[in-house]
């Protein structure tokens, strides 16, 4: 939950925020939900704040720390890029790891995967057709878990069940799969190009 006392000290200015911060290293920013539109929010240091479902639009973000942070379904689309161009690149490792890990659990007792590659050429098939919807748990546009659910013809509750997957906002794999929007595409929308790659690497690894 947004709290305000936090929000009241970014609106006081930057540099008092980061001044915060410092003398207060164990402080748990939350800014989930603010409205920061157009705001001025040059190397304010967000590491590792909840900014979830955070209005961003207009804002300049430049040099802002963003490491560690929570941006799950944030608006940051017209924000100045460059520090979320960084943010996505930091995050390429660490997704990787994470979609792979996904991908390739295998059904205990047998060694068979549990997503079949023709399932996950199906999600390939979903993310260059913009058909993923982060910010969605159901339906034909969906969020990767949603979507995946969709492929197997369950609910998104039995198949995260099935897999034994808990929902967990902060994680490489739900915070990038978070910004896709519908219509985003590998050829407009970088974290849809991650997510192909990232699809096309796993398949390789298991035809290889």
């Amino acid at each position: 939950m947004l709290n305000q006392q936090h929000l009241a000290l970014l609106n006081s200015g930057v540099t008092n925020f980061n001044n915060a911060r410092d003398e207060n290293p164990d402080l748990k920013i939350n800014l989930s939900r603010a409205y920061l539109s157009n705001k001025d929010l040059r190397w304010a240091n967000f590491n590792g704040a909840d900014l979830h479902m955070a209005n961003f639009s207009g804002a300049n973000l430049s040099g802002a720390n963003l490491s560690e942070a929570n941006i799950f379904c944030a608006n940051i689309l017209s924000a100045t890029i460059d520090e979320v161009t960084l943010l996505l690149t930091k995050w390429t490792e660490a997704f990787q790891a994470d979609i792979t890990a996904l991908l390739n659990r295998r059904v205990a007792g047998t060694g068979e995967y549990v997503l079949p590659t023709e399932q996950v050429g199906l999600l390939l098939a979903a993310i260059r057709a913009g058909e993923i919807n982060g910010r969605a748990y159901s339906g034909k546009q969906a969020c990767l878990f949603g979507t995946l659910a969709r492929i197997r013809n369950m609910g998104v509750t039995c198949f995260c069940a099935q897999i034994g997957h808990t929902k967990n906002l902060g994680s490489p794999i739900e915070q990038l799969f978070g910004l896709i929007r519908p219509g985003d595409t590998p050829d407009n929308s970088r974290p849809s190009r991650m997510a192909i790659l990232a699809c096309v690497h796993t398949i390789k690894e298991r035809l290889a």
